[in-house]
């Protein structure tokens, strides 16, 4: 089957040639970490082995990451980014791999551990976040497990008052109309001022249903004190669940 490309490539890549909206800030990479960390070590995993990092981005989260896995696999869209990541102090432990679309370069069930974080709320299509999840499922080891950075009503201050639901409803509308133009010149070479971006919130309820049909268990959302209170939604892949790795 082919692979679906993300539209939303083209802006991520622009963002990483014009160095935008991400930095090697790695005492905030080890803060949010050893919050990610005690909590991942409360819901049953102790960090070790191998990891997966999907938008590892310039290698904030990812070098402190390497401070407690063996070894980590940074996956990026942007060959800027993964140029900076080559950089981290840590990095002797990281590999790096340059993707197009929702795959993960790696054997089956070779890794603890996939995150990402500030990354599946700019994937445009949510064919492609599905995709991911059971690449995800498929590397994991048994009994490994993910954690994701996504936005739903309760964080990222977002209360779930109508008003502001259809507030969101229409900046999302004008976004939806914008971007193609947006994209079309970003892929002709054009320099602008200005850009935005995709942005999706998640209904954790659908998420629950789609994790667990592609075989993961323990569904969990957690509401952490970062940022301002953003969403993090652990699962574990299910030993005896094979049905999505076919």
């Amino acid at each position: 089957m082919e692979q679906l490309v993300p539209k939303s490539n083209i802006e991520w890549r622009y963002f990483g040639k014009i160095d935008r909206g991400v930095f090697q800030d790695f005492p905030k990479g080890r803060q949010e970490w050893a919050m990610l960390r005690s909590h991942l070590i409360h819901y049953g995993l102790q960090p070790s082995g191998a990891c997966v990092e999907i938008g590892c981005g310039a290698g904030r989260l990812t070098n402190a990451l390497a401070e407690d896995f063996d070894i980590v696999h940074a996956l990026d869209v942007s060959a800027e980014r993964l140029a900076q990541t080559a950089t981290i102090p840590n990095q002797h432990k990281c590999r790096l791999h340059l993707v197009e679309g929702p795959s993960i370069p790696l054997p089956s069930h070779t890794c603890q551990l996939c995150i990402s974080t500030h990354v599946f709320q700019h994937i445009a299509e949510l064919e492609a976040i599905e995709s991911y999840f059971r690449e995800i499922y498929r590397v994991l080891s048994s009994e490994g497990c993910l954690l994701v950075h996504v936005p739903v009503i309760g964080a990222h201050s977002m209360t779930g008052d109508l008003a502001e639901v259809v507030r969101r409803k229409m900046k999302e509308g004008v976004k939806a109309m914008g971007l193609p133009l947006i994209r079309l010149l970003l892929r002709y070479g054009v320099r602008l001022p200005w850009t935005f971006d995709q942005y999706h919130v998640f209904s954790f309820t659908r998420l629950v249903s789609l994790l667990e049909n592609i075989g993961f268990h323990r569904v969990e959302l957690r509401i952490l004190p970062w940022g301002g209170y953003h969403g993090y939604v652990f699962a574990t892949k299910q030993l005896a669940f094979v049905s999505s790795e076919r």
